[in-house]
């Protein structure tokens, strides 16, 4: 049942943003890759959960290894990214490999921190979508419970 409401509350909180620039999309935004993959602007139109991390960060090398488990062994959806704050690109990739961070990197940039309305705290998770507009901010660790709400709610949008 907790479950139940927790994914009701996930799905119905869906509303618009609130955040400090409402409107303007994540997506618009140029971040720098940590790792291969796509552009950050090539995510326009498709729906995302960005992992926030930093460096020396426990919880948040925890929290990527978490969905990376879930992705290998259970199928969860590859909408799943991470975006490093509060470090040089070196240090960012360093953390990357030293964590084990598998999924499409990128380096935040100040005007991306503002738009998200991201302090310090990581890990936080923001449910991204199509438009580039969070849905949703899940700061601290989320187990796999969570993790697979989130992927059902991404699925759905």
């Amino acid at each position: 049942m907790k479950n139940k409401l927790l994914l009701f509350s996930i799905l119905f909180s869906l509303t618009a943003s609130v955040y400090a620039d409402e409107g303007v999309s994540l997506y618009e935004q140029s971040l720098s890759k940590l790792n291969g993959g796509i552009d950050f602007e090539e995510l326009n139109g498709k729906s995302s959960a960005m992992v926030i991390f930093q460096p020396d960060c426990a919880w948040c090398a925890l929290q990527v290894r978490t969905i990376k488990k879930l992705q290998d062994e259970e199928g969860l959806s590859k909408n799943y990214i991470a975006v490093g704050i509060n470090g040089r690109h070196m240090d960012l990739k360093k953390e990357m490999m030293k964590s084990g961070i598998k999924l499409p990197s990128y380096r935040s940039t100040p005007t991306f921190k503002r738009i998200a309305g991201l302090k310090d705290e990581t890990p936080v998770i923001l449910i991204v979508d199509g438009q580039g507009q969070i849905l949703k901010k899940l700061v601290g660790y989320q187990d796999e419970t969570v993790l697979k709400q989130i992927d059902q709610v991404l699925t759905q949008l």
